[in-house]
């Protein structure tokens, strides 16, 4: 992780949505590709990526490490695509959803597209998992094999092995087809806004107390908020002093959110 990125966590976790904005920009559509692998459908991926980053939001307190904040949000993706396949039928059963499009189509034109779409789902339904996953990635994700293989905490020569051997699966042209679908389908812009838009609800104070603990619960007793984290020190100045506390993510209910 780079240095911005790392000041990014903190940021955020500082509760920062704007520094939050930037991390979901960057990962948006790793979990969404992680989430389609699971599900085979968009919209269902879309969703599961909102809440991933909606429970990352939530549990930044409990990431020790910043510089771990991608594997960390992928493992959140895994358990949140995995919740969702045990509720919901196998992918390959699902009634078929629209693709996403932001053109105006003709008849025969969306009739091709979703055709299309039917074919791929169909061939990466075929692949084994680890297979499907890091093809998926690949197409959607923006990242290339290495940074794949340390945000799924495989070897570089297994993330290379296992996309090398999706192609062959897949064939030349299902393959082609396949990225050219999937690229198509990409989050942008409006998936962060909406993202955020669900978290800024939360108004996150951040206050220097001598008791922290102490002044938490002063706040949700007799100003009505909702302590939606635990209280959190944080550093000044890039070191930790214990004299310099705050708490964060409180819901002022009276605030209408």
């Amino acid at each position: 992780m780079s240095v911005e990125e790392n000041a990014l966590v903190l940021q955020a976790a500082c509760g920062n949505t704007d520094a939050f904005g930037q991390l979901i920009g960057k990962y948006s559509n790793a979990v969404y590709a992680i989430a389609y692998a699971r599900t085979g459908d968009f919209h269902y991926a879309e969703d599961i990526a909102q809440d991933v980053f909606v429970k990352a939001w939530y549990r930044l307190n409990q990431l020790n490490d910043p510089g771990k904040f991608g594997g960390w949000l992928i493992s959140i993706a895994k358990n949140a695509a995995l919740d969702w396949a045990r509720r919901m039928k196998p992918a390959s059963e699902l009634a078929e959803h629209h693709l996403h499009s932001t053109a105006v189509e003709s008849a025969e034109e969306e009739t091709i597209r979703r055709e299309r779409g039917r074919m791929v789902r169909a061939a990466l339904n075929r692949l084994e998992e680890k297979y499907r996953l890091v093809a998926v990635m690949y197409f959607m994700s923006g990242f290339n094999t290495r940074q794949i293989s340390k945000l799924l905490g495989i070897s570089l020569s297994a993330a290379e092995s296992r996309l090398r051997r999706s192609k062959e699966m897949l064939k030349k042209e299902l393959f082609e087809l396949a990225e050219q679908t999937l690229v198509l389908q990409k989050l942008g812009k409006d998936f962060e806004r909406k993202v955020v838009k669900r978290i800024v609800g939360l108004a996150c104070i951040n206050l220097p107390v001598s008791n922290v603990e102490k002044s938490a619960r002063w706040y949700v007793k007799h100003l009505g908020c909702i302590l939606m984290r635990e209280p959190m020190r944080f550093p000044q100045g890039g070191a930790v002093e214990t004299d310099s506390f705050c708490f964060v993510a409180l819901f002022w209910k009276s605030m209408g959110y």
